[in-house]
């Protein structure tokens, strides 16, 4: 009897501790959250140098193309990390793709169906780790389904999101 009894204080004293542990973890890793949302927009024009945190970039040529079923877009532009990269809210990461879209505006959003380098090859993770700090020039092509399109409340524009800190600046280019 006095074992049971010795047994279920020790059993309650355990759920007790690994409850504290648990809620002082919470408390702490939730005492200070990474706010990742945009803060503002910033809306540039073609053949634009663009100086952003840790990046410059500039739009040489942007093409919307629509069709029956849908609506494409091909943008050129030549890139150059002047920083650290840490794209699709990774660390030290140079997929640039991640944090570029063909925004519709309260529509949606789609990120670039492939990327090709200035020699016309599909561009890939390597390649980009590999070439990142150097000016290279991109053909990125993106696409929406035309009903999406047609529902769009504001112009269609190409985004890209550039992290700073706890946030990111989007830096956009009206397309029509």
């Amino acid at each position: 009897m006095k074992s049971r009894k010795i047994k279920c204080s020790l059993t309650v004293l355990c759920i007790i501790i690994v409850g504290l542990i648990g809620y002082f973890r919470y408390q702490q890793i939730n005492a200070h959250p990474v706010e990742r949302g945009v803060t503002q927009e910033r809306f540039f024009k073609q053949n634009e140098l663009v100086r952003a945190h840790a990046v410059e970039f500039v739009v040489h040529h942007a093409k919307l193309t629509q069709t029956k079923n849908e609506v494409s877009a091909q943008i050129n532009l030549t890139l150059k990390q002047t920083g650290t990269a840490n794209y699709g809210q990774k660390h030290h990461d140079p997929d640039f793709r991640d944090n570029m879209y063909l925004n519709v505006p309260y529509g949606i959003s789609n990120p670039c169906v492939y990327l090709l380098n200035q020699n016309g090859k599909r561009v890939g993770y390597n390649y980009l780790q590999k070439h990142l700090q150097e000016k290279q020039q991109y053909t990125l092509y993106f696409s929406v389904p035309r009903e999406t399109y047609d529902q769009r409340s504001a112009k269609t524009r190409f985004s890209f999101l550039i992290p700073v800190q706890d946030h990111y600046v989007k830096y956009s280019l009206l397309l029509e």
